[in-house]
């Protein structure tokens, strides 16, 4: 039984525990010779519910936004109920309390044996009932009676609670006031895991769409993966297992001609959820020659094909004795760090055109890639929701920004962009899925035929399947970190509601008219002074990506300490901007 469990039994047998006591107080008050253990009664009855203030007092603090209030009064008016059970709100808790949680456990483990030994003495039934009454059963059982309302029959045990509630006042109250910090501690982690998932999803992604169609795939990564699961006292493997990450793909053919059967439609959307299993080291088996033993009669043998080329070995197991076929077998296999995939890997073109016949709750597959000695496997799961394939539009950031017809984008909605793609480009930059330099339309929304506006909450980011070569953004710039400053103006721009190129003097633009990032970072440095002061964590951030302010000589999102950096003084000032202006 889990720590909190345990808490709601306690919580939930100590006004039994009173109401015995209660019991036993009005029948001794009838009789005089009992009268004298009435002020004993009380007294532990009074410190018996003072405890269970306490206590209520210690399970609201921990349960503070892990659930609603409303759950929180049922678990209080039933603390016997299914809720103090529920699994996520056991997993919240032990996050919650991180390293102390195997001392809380001991704690309320220590509290209920104390509990038991009140229950004990009191001699209540299972249902948690006085077994003395009436008068008549006291005078009878006159000496257990004594013993059962004696004060100090309970002065250890309600000593041991008091010490053991005072114990958890201390630890729940000390890792609430360091949780801030240990989240923001753990994002530069978590951005490196994400990166490595979705690097190795890529290249798992390329290897999996082989058509024999003319189709081509563009494949749209939201830019916020789910990760609420995924928490800073897990492990990197169960992280990674934690991780899922959305695609919105789509489906063209070079000849125009329709791949549904709506006729003339041009278009089909399949929403997927991949989610990557811990990467295992691979290895092979490989044969080496044995000493000839002697001619015995022939016996079931297993072979292995090494390849489809030239000679086949193989591998004899003899089946006497297991001691035996240990002996002989061990000695031919050797572990390399090569591998040979024994996964079907599934032709995720095919799956997802036959997406329609599935329901949410299947699983088009598994796809696989392998990289330094891992084998990384992702399961791709349809969607849950109704409707899943669907005709949209795609809009990039830079068409919305220059669109003389937009309404604009929202104030909320700006400061929930900035901190989804600046988040994106910490957990993405240096992969596949990003250019080095990010601009306004790398950025990407979609938009379904049934919708008016665009929703915002979520962004894309867009790759093609067969690979389409694409010309980054020339750097021309003496820049520290040019990726940063990229990420500095696409904010800037967003803040702005249009493109730097809108904004730019005559005097600051290169000679030849190409696009120079020395002349964009004085573009920005201009715009960020004239920006009024209305948002000063947006202000900082974009100083920061555009100044390179982080006193390191070296700035590589390869280094964990460096990413950490990041999400402290770009991300999580935009986060802070973002929850100010939704309170």
């Amino acid at each position: 039984m889990s720590g909190f469990e345990i808490a709601g039994l306690v919580l939930g047998s100590i006004p039994l525990i009173t109401k015995a006591f209660d019991d036993y107080k009005r029948v001794i008050a009838t009789t005089r010779t009992w009268r004298n253990y009435d002020r004993e009664v009380r007294g532990l009855i009074r410190n018996l519910m003072t405890e269970h203030i306490r206590l209520q007092n210690i399970c609201e603090k921990l349960l503070s936004c892990l659930v609603s209030p409303n759950d929180f009064e049922l678990m209080i008016e039933d603390p016997f109920g299914p809720l103090w059970k529920q699994e996520g709100v056991q997993r919240k808790i032990k996050t919650r309390l991180y390293r102390s949680f195997d001392t809380f456990q001991h704690v309320m483990e220590d509290m209920e044996a104390a509990i038991n030994d009140i229950k004990q003495c009191l001699g209540l039934d299972a249902q948690g009932k006085a077994k003395w009454t009436e008068e008549s059963t006291i005078i009878k059982e006159f000496k257990r009676a004594s013993f059962a309302l004696n004060k100090s029959t309970y002065k250890y045990a309600i000593d041991t609670i008091r010490k053991d509630i005072t114990a958890l006042e201390s630890i729940i109250d000390t890792n609430i006031h360091m949780e801030p910090a240990r989240k923001q501690r753990y994002k530069g982690r978590l951005a490196g895991l994400i990166r490595q998932v979705s690097a190795n999803m890529y290249f798992a992604l390329r290897n999996s769409i082989s058509c024999d169609c003319d189709c081509r795939h563009q494949v749209h990564l939201d830019l916020t993966p789910d990760s609420e699961d995924a928490t800073h006292d897990l492990d990197d493997a169960a992280i990674i297992e934690k991780i899922g990450l959305q695609l919105a793909m789509t489906y063209q053919t070079d000849t125009g001609r329709a791949i549904s059967e709506k006729p003339g439609q041009q278009n089909l959307w399949e929403e997927v959820t991949v989610r990557a299993s811990a990467p295992q080291a691979t290895y092979t088996l490989e044969t080496t020659p044995t000493p000839q033993s002697p001619a015995r009669p022939k016996r079931k043998v297993v072979s292995f094909a090494s390849s489809r080329q030239s000679t086949i070995t193989t591998t004899r197991i003899e089946q006497p004795t297991i001691a035996r076929a240990m002996m002989s077998t061990m000695p031919a296999l050797n572990l390399s760090s090569r591998s040979i995939n024994l996964t079907r890997q599934v032709n995720l073109c095919a799956e997802l055109r036959r997406g329609h016949e599935k329901a949410a709750t299947d699983i088009y597959g598994t796809i696989s890639h392998q990289s330094a000695g891992k084998s990384w496997k992702f399961a791709v799961y349809p969607k849950a929701q109704p409707n899943n394939q669907h005709v949209g539009s795609v809009m990039s950031l830079k068409q919305i920004l220059e669109d003389p017809l937009s309404v604009g984008i929202p104030y909320v909605a700006k400061l929930h962009l900035a901190k989804m793609i600046s988040s994106s480009f910490l957990q993405l930059h240096q992969t596949p899925w990003l250019p080095n330099i990010l601009t306004n339309q790398d950025v990407f929304f979609i938009k379904n035929d049934s919708q008016s506006l665009l929703d915002y909450r979520q962004a894309f980011i867009m790759k093609e399947f067969p690979e389409k070569a694409r010309e980054d953004v020339s750097l021309n710039s003496d820049a520290r970190n040019p990726a940063l400053l990229s990420l500095g103006i696409l904010l800037l721009e967003l803040k702005l509601g249009t493109t730097i190129e809108r904004l730019r003097h005559r005097y600051e633009m290169s000679g030849d008219g190409t696009r120079n990032f020395d002349y964009d970072a004085l573009v920005a440095q201009r715009l960020l002074q004239e920006m009024p002061a209305d948002s000063e964590y947006f202000m900082s951030a974009v100083q920061r990506c555009i100044g390179a302010g982080f006193g390191r000589s070296k700035l590589d999102l390869n280094d964990e300490a460096f990413r950490q950096d990041v999400y402290e003084k770009i991300v999580a000032p935009l986060e802070a901007d973002l929850a100010a202006s939704t309170l």
